[in-house]
């Protein structure tokens, strides 16, 4: 499994969280967002590292930042390393933890459902209301 996939199903399920479930739905993936989380904090730790390497520097040192909080390159050569590295990164191989299982809720975004899906699997017959 690839590091990414843990990164997105873990942002979904911040999403997730957000709204209203049914016990038995929501605690499974409680434990799932739990499982995830160090995973996640790797992806960040790492991200921010190839950031302060490869963004543009402000006179003090710190990587410069636009308005957005969005960082920039100082040359297209730290561009197509960073770009690189964050790929390799994202295509990190990492361990897949057991499935699991989960009622089928009434309904759910299609985008959460995508991210989560490689993790759990649905109980047919069972039925989770919002």
């Amino acid at each position: 499994m690839k590091l990414i996939e843990k990164v997105v199903a873990y942002h979904a399920l911040r999403e997730i969280m957000k709204e209203d479930w049914d016990f038995a739905f929501i605690y499974p993936l409680m434990r799932l967002m739990r499982l995830l989380e160090g995973d996640y904090a790797l992806f960040c730790n790492e991200e921010m590292k190839l950031v302060a390497a490869y963004g543009a520097k402000e006179e003090n040192g710190k990587v410069a930042l636009d308005a957005d909080g969005v960082f920039s390159f100082a040359d297209e050569e730290s561009m197509e390393c960073y770009q690189q590295k964050h790929k390799e990164l994202k295509e990190l191989k990492t361990d897949a933890p057991e499935p699991i299982s989960l009622p089928v809720p009434n309904k759910m975004k299609g985008t959460w459902l995508a991210a989560i899906a490689p993790f759990c699997s649905f109980q047919e017959g069972a039925m989770a209301d919002e």
